[in-house]
């Protein structure tokens, strides 16, 4: 007797069934643990409503947690601050390479153990916008290597992420520091002082030649005389 294999039907994830119901849909019947997060970016995404459910549509209430009007750009110092702040907000550890400061087209992004910051880049919106989508899509990449790189779960930290920098006070120079002014002294008086040090070492090493001649004139003077009786 033959006898039909046992085929189970296969299941849709939950999360494709939830983000691919009609925007406003209801979504009581998905519930619990793992999914929240989908759950909480479906209703963002049915608030935006702007041409369906995409990953532009995903960015709008993404990008609207910025506050309106140009931004400040933030200096050299805020902007290391602000990405290893950030870098330890996603990842839930401190990022274990140092952070060196870049300029021009590249990007926040980091590249043989240096996490390369830039606080304006040229190429791109520049400040506080371009380190967040830097950071945001290096940990999503870090955190979900098997997911696209605009997957919701990237929209969701980096709406994370800019909401921080905001409640932060981050735009409003909470992280600057104070720069610490070291003043040079002249060139003349740092060849004083080394010409001094110099001069002082010179004068030890004359009194401990001077003594060792002392001591082996004595015992020359002390051969001699034995050597002529």
């Amino acid at each position: 007797m033959h006898l039909a294999p046992n085929r189970r039907k296969a299941r849709t994830p939950l999360a494709i069934l939830l983000l691919s119901r009609p925007l406003g849909g209801d979504t009581r019947r998905y519930s619990g643990g793992v999914f929240d997060i989908v759950k909480k970016e479906y209703s963002i995404m049915a608030q935006a409503k702007v041409g369906g459910n995409t990953a532009r549509t995903r960015y709008v209430s993404v990008n609207g947690k910025w506050p309106e009007g140009p931004l400040s750009k933030p200096t050299g110092q805020e902007a290391i601050s602000a990405v290893k702040r950030l870098y330890r907000l996603a990842m839930g550890k401190a990022y274990a390479g140092k952070f060196v400061l870049t300029s021009g087209r590249r990007h926040t992004w980091p590249r043989h153990g240096e996490y390369r910051v830039n606080p304006d880049q040229s190429n791109d919106r520049g400040g506080w916008k371009s380190l967040v989508h830097g950071v945001s899509h290096y940990c999503h990449r870090r955190l979900h290597p098997a997911k696209s790189p605009h997957d919701f779960r990237h929209a969701v930290l980096e709406r994370q992420m800019i909401e921080h920098i905001v409640n932060s006070g981050w735009l409003d120079g909470a992280l600057l520091r104070p720069e610490k002014n070291k003043v040079k002294p002249p060139l003349i008086e740092k060849r004083a002082e080394k010409s001094k040090k110099l001069f002082e070492r010179a004068e030890r090493d004359l009194a401990a030649a001077q003594k060792r001649l002392r001591k082996w004139k004595a015992k020359v003077k002390y051969y001699d005389t034995r050597l002529a009786a």
